[in-house]
């Protein structure tokens, strides 16, 4: 093998987990794992500083753990939703790998998102500094964590209007979520919940996003899952047999 053939063949080596990380599957889980680490590790944590019910001195540990958390939970989540909205060409081996190729190749990236995310929870301190170079990162971070935020809704919306085209029980699960979600909702206008982490209740525009999100993390994938297993159940049920007369 000449020269110029082995350096191809070791770059097409090396573009290929990159090529599967950028698969839907990879795409959707690692955009949802950075936006979800960045909002509540960083996000989060700097709105409960500036309401008081946290400090600034424990904001790392804060949003380490947060971003850690929800990180993770965000890379399930958009995998599995990258997963059932992966093109036609992408087979189950194929989705694993992309999930696998994401979750390595996407750590630096993930760990600069932390970093980012460190910034953003102390920006009630960098505010009062008012230092140019502290407000430079500050105001950085606070973009990068909206550019991460619309990138995995417009991936997830991808990944979602796929899924439901190919979803044989799309019908039903429609209507179990929207009853789901206006369940949710009247329960929580009428008794407003206090968020995790805080004091506080969310009342109007809050409970109409609290009851999304718990419509969209937490009851959807159970009711997607769960009519996926009696479909599959019901498919492989034998047809009673016909007796004869």
């Amino acid at each position: 093998m000449s020269t110029a053939a082995a350096a191809e063949h070791l770059l097409v080596t090396l573009n290929r987990p990159f090529a599967l990380a950028l698969e839907r599957p990879g795409r959707v889980a690692l955009a949802w794992a950075g936006a979800s680490g960045m909002l509540a590790g960083g996000a989060w944590v700097a709105v409960l500083v500036r309401l008081g019910r946290a400090s600034s001195s424990t904001s790392l540990i804060m949003t380490t753990a947060f971003f850690v958390l929800f990180g993770a939970l965000g890379f399930v989540h958009g995998g599995v939703l990258g997963y059932l909205g992966r093109p036609a060409g992408c087979t189950r081996s194929c989705s694993v790998r992309s999930l696998f190729w994401a979750a390595v190749l996407g750590a630096p990236v993930l760990l600069l998102l932390w970093e980012l995310s460190v910034w953003i929870s102390i920006t009630e301190a960098a505010v009062r500094l008012h230092r140019p170079g502290m407000m430079i990162l500050l105001v950085s971070s606070w973009l990068v964590l909206l550019v991460v935020c619309a990138t995995a809704v417009v991936q997830g919306a991808l990944a979602l209007r796929a899924a439901y085209a190919a979803w044989p029980d799309a019908r039903l699960g429609t209507v179990l979520v929207a009853a789901t979600f206006s369940f949710l909702l009247v329960n929580f206008l009428s008794e407003p919940p206090v968020l995790w982490g805080s004091n506080l209740r969310v009342t109007g525009v809050g409970a109409l996003l609290l009851a999304a999100g718990v419509t969209g993390w937490i009851a959807s994938p159970v009711i997607v899952l769960t009519l996926q297993l009696l479909h599959r159940r019901w498919q492989r049920k034998p047809l009673p047999r016909s007796r004869a007369i």
